[in-house]
């Protein structure tokens, strides 16, 4: 008798989870609508698929720049945050030793790996960068690297990533 009452309640339990996760995590909207709910008192983004793609389209423009050699171009897409959390453009150190490293390697293409998305201001990107060619068909030397895509007035901008913390307390590296 007791086993079954243990039993009962493991099941209702599991009920009140699953109901709470379902109403803290699905907003009502179609499958292409999230909203990403901030830890602090700041207004929840809304995310769409026209997002992802703006911002894909965006990190592809830039890398197809760097893979092309066309390097101003690409270094024009970039953006680094002020301390108001602003997007400004790169200034000429930045811009400086943003061109070496990408004249460091030939750059024969990428992959992007994953994009997430927390804030308007604190989101990720990451991708690699294949700096060799096989004949053979085998893994080609890579370098990982991320971006920090952000939006500022509905338009999004790349950002460089960089150590500090971002406000959810994930680190980017």
């Amino acid at each position: 008798m007791q086993r079954r009452n243990y039993i009962f309640l493991l099941f209702v339990a599991a009920l009140i989870v699953a109901y709470v996760f379902y109403v803290k995590y699905y907003d009502g909207n179609s499958t292409t609508e999230h909203k990403v709910v901030p830890a602090n008192d700041e207004i929840p983004m809304h995310l769409s698929s026209y997002d992802t793609a703006t911002v894909l389209s965006l990190a592809k423009q830039y890398l197809d720049y760097v893979v092309e050699r066309n390097y101003e171009a690409a270094l024009d897409m970039l953006y680094v945050l002020d301390e108001n959390n602003l997007p400004v453009g790169l200034n000429e150190g930045q811009r400086r030793q943003q061109y070496l490293a990408m004249t460091l390697y030939p750059v024969y293409g990428y992959e992007i790996e994953k994009l997430l998305f927390w804030r308007e201001t604190d989101c990720r990107l990451d991708y690699r960068i294949l700096i060799s060619r096989t004949a053979d068909g085998a893994e080609a030397a890579s370098v990982r690297c991320a971006l920090r895509p952000v939006r500022y007035a509905e338009a999004w901008y790349l950002t460089m990533a960089d150590d500090r913390e971002s406000r959810d307390n994930t680190e980017l590296r």
